[in-house]
């Protein structure tokens, strides 16, 4: 299970938490980044393609599936709102997952 520290073009940061090679592999995230408040989405590593760059579009989109709600589109705005994903998995060794 890796940790991809997620920023977008707004300034804000969150933690993804995902295995990219198992496909029934959950996705997480940590909104607040504190490592201890991980909280799950209904998806897994194949609904994103195995692309870390599309798992960070879903968990957007999932947080703001209010927002998505009315645009047909699965990625709504989200892809254009990302502006880096850093894997800091060594980072984060000594945090349970």
């Amino acid at each position: 299970m890796a940790i991809y520290k997620v920023t977008e073009t707004n300034g804000d940061t969150w933690l993804l938490q995902a295995d990219m090679v198992r496909a029934e592999a959950p996705i997480s995230y940590d909104y607040h980044q504190e490592g201890d408040g991980w909280i799950s989405t209904p998806f897994q590593t194949a609904n994103a393609r195995h692309e870390i760059g599309l798992a960070a579009q879903l968990v957007l989109h999932y947080i703001d599936r209010e927002s998505c709600a009315e645009d047909d589109d699965m990625e709504c705005d989200c892809a254009d709102r990302i502006k880096s994903i850093d894997d800091i998995s060594s980072e984060d060794e000594g945090r349970p997952e």
